[in-house]
């Protein structure tokens, strides 16, 4: 218990500090010191509170070589599907690392029966909706056909984290069904758009609904095999 309850406090530190509280402003700057020391600042104290503010020596470890894979990524190999699928894996396995380092319990292993379940739930929330938002863009940005930019700013953006949630929650309280649903009311919307951008909807709209499903399923395995049983069980 105690290893994989350490990987999924110090997994839901990161999924917070990249996914949470990064902020666009810097994204587009890690590749300069002032985003990326803002960046790592929030990663420290993130990874410090996961902590319990002990492990000093494997908090800095994660905390540099954090920032270190960032600025390699930013200055090196820059922004697309495969960077961002092997800035995330290395930083995984970090953390994998981190958690067989510490031994002893952290702090909140005293709370592990109260707070696991809910910190599963939020934590695959933010994957579903805010991470699926750089890896479902990278997929239709490798399209040829990019369709004009038109309607109110953002939206689309907010559509996909919306959807990604909604279809996250329909899995977990085992209501899959309500996804087709989903699936005809935004049929129904984009009927009116332009056939040359039809397939570049299409393609964003399963990218983003895929991902969604494999990360609410990987959810609820999580759930069934990190989770205590209710006390009644």
């Amino acid at each position: 218990m105690d290893m994989s309850f350490t990987f999924l406090v110090l997994f839901a530190a990161h999924v917070a500090g990249d996914f949470v509280f990064q902020t666009k402003w810097m994204v587009d700057h890690k590749a300069q010191a002032k985003g990326l020391m803002c960046h790592g600042a929030i990663v420290g104290v993130l990874t410090a509170l996961a902590l319990g503010g002990t492990h000093w020596a494997v908090w800095a470890g994660i905390v540099v070589s954090h920032t270190a894979i960032d600025w390699v990524k930013a200055r090196f190999i820059g922004n697309n599907f495969w960077a961002f699928t092997l800035d995330q894996a290395l930083h995984i396995a970090v953390l994998a690392a981190a958690a067989l380092m510490i031994t002893s319990p952290l702090i909140w292993a005293q709370y592990h029966a109260a707070i696991t379940a809910p910190l599963i739930v939020i934590t695959g929330l933010v994957v579903a909706s805010q991470a699926g938002g750089p890896l479902v863009q990278f997929v239709v940005q490798s399209l040829s056909h990019t369709p004009e930019k038109t309607g109110i700013l953002g939206a689309g953006r907010m559509i996909g984290l919306l959807e990604r949630g909604l279809i996250y929650g329909l899995i977990l309280v085992g209501e899959p069904a309500g996804v087709g649903f989903l699936i005809t009311a935004k049929s129904i919307i984009r009927f009116r758009d332009a056939k040359s951008a039809s397939e570049y909807i299409l393609i964003g709209t399963l990218a983003s609904f895929a991902w969604a499903f494999a990360v609410a399923y990987a959810t609820g395995f999580a759930l069934d095999t990190l989770a205590p049983p209710p006390l009644d069980a």
